[in-house]
């Protein structure tokens, strides 16, 4: 029989959802793309039509998406913690599953989950390598994880979205009028952070210090750290509309 939005359904909620599991057809789902649109979009020149806002210390976030997914090994499962910065994870970022694609901050809409996330996610071992994408703030929130990640010789890539900031606060206390200056928080070296736990690390600034890694994500064994020192002013349209710099992407 047919059940309207208006019916109540009530039953052991194991069995509930073994029912409707078994009424559903059933459906692999083995790449989020047909391969002739996955060569298309692989051929494309994104970096031809995307505006470029690097300085000559701090590289664009978008920029910095779309050197690393050609950089990364394609067999991965992806984490992305909550922040400003997510947005362009979930815009750049690629999987050759769906199921390799998880987003942290959905749970509970906080930070730092992610790298709990990610040590699950590389426990599991579905594919050779996690990566993990994480704010600033996010990863010192968790610290204590990334000990766990690197004691247990996980192999995860560990993107430090830096921008030394809050970066949704710090916009959208800009968007109303106020001062951001309560939510630009100076970070230390995460390279030597990580390096002093017990794990490797390099500090990205340009698209040239990107292509220095290649190969280096192979074949991990152990956590990897990048901490990518990005440009605060490249903001998402995600974060509402601003004059400044740059503009809204």
């Amino acid at each position: 029989p047919s059940i309207g939005v208006d019916d109540h359904v009530r039953g052991d909620a194991r069995q509930v959802a073994a029912a409707i599991l078994s009424s559903l057809p059933n459906r692999t789902y083995e790449r989020l793309r047909t391969e002739d649109l996955a060569q298309r979009i692989a051929a494309h020149n994104w970096t031809s039509v995307i505006p470029d806002h690097s300085t000559c210390n701090m590289i664009d976030p978008q920029i910095l998406m779309l050197e690393l997914d050609n950089v990364i090994p394609v067999k991965r499962t992806i984490v992305v913690d909550g922040g400003h910065f997510s947005g362009f994870a979930l815009k750049y970022l690629s999987v050759y599953n769906p199921r390799e694609f998880l987003l942290a901050a959905q749970d509970y809409g906080t930070l730092g989950l992610g790298m709990g996330m990610s040590i699950g996610a590389a426990f599991a071992a579905r594919t050779p390598l996690t990566v993990l994408v994480v704010g600033d703030a996010g990863f010192l929130m968790a610290l204590p994880d990334f000990e766990t990640a690197v004691r247990c010789e996980l192999p995860i890539l560990i993107i430090i979205v830096n921008d030394e900031a809050l970066g949704s606060e710090m916009h959208h206390l800009t968007n109303e009028g106020l001062p951001s200056d309560e939510a630009r928080v100076s970070t230390p070296s995460f390279e030597a952070l990580a390096m002093g736990m017990g794990a490797d690390s390099a500090t990205i600034r340009s698209k040239v210090d990107i292509s220095k890694l290649s190969g280096r994500f192979d074949d991990l064994s152990a956590p990897f750290v990048l901490d990518c020192r990005v440009n605060p002013e490249v903001r998402g349209s995600w974060v509402g509309s601003s004059s400044k710099p740059g503009g809204t992407l």
